[in-house]
């Protein structure tokens, strides 16, 4: 039996006779300015495409949390208005698809009960047991926040 790892290409471009070593270039001074100015995104991989006289950019990072996201929106405010408004849009989708889950104490939770109220024919579940699923969805929520903060502080006081 071998393992191994097998891994995508960080780069997806063909260059023309002469150009590959100026693309090359590009492509890592785009990568270390990304890595430098977005240092607290928890950046894992960026994949740089072009296609036909163009340049795709795509970045995958971790999404961080409240600590995170201060230190994005302090490099948006440094950037400008047109940053902050942009990292202000993306919290609010961000935020609304969130309170879509079927969690509890969110309104994708309301929605959940509701679904179950119709198949159950209109009868209302008991109070017991819509207070158990809120009270566990409170917690979920709870553990997954003070998860999310303790990795940002550890991203924030250990950077890579």
């Amino acid at each position: 039996l071998r393992l191994g790892i097998n891994r995508t290409w960080d780069s997806r471009w063909y260059a023309n006779t002469g150009e590959y070593g100026k693309l090359l270039h590009e492509d890592m001074a785009i990568r270390k300015m990304l890595m430098d100015t977005l240092k607290q995104a928890a950046i894992s991989k960026v994949v740089i495409e072009r296609p036909h006289k163009k340049c795709r950019v795509s970045i995958h990072s971790g999404r961080p949390g409240v600590v995170g996201m201060a230190a994005v929106t302090n490099k948006a405010v440094e950037s400008g208005l047109d940053s902050v408004l942009t990292i202000c849009g993306m919290i609010s989708i961000s935020l609304g698809i969130t309170n879509l889950l079927p969690i509890g104490m969110l309104d994708g939770g309301q929605i959940l009960l509701a679904i179950v109220e119709l198949f159950n024919r209109g009868k209302r579940l008991s109070y017991k047991l819509q207070t158990t699923f809120l009270t566990a969805g409170m917690a979920f929520m709870l553990v997954l926040f003070l998860l999310i903060t303790r990795q940002d502080i550890i991203r924030w006081v250990l950077p890579k």
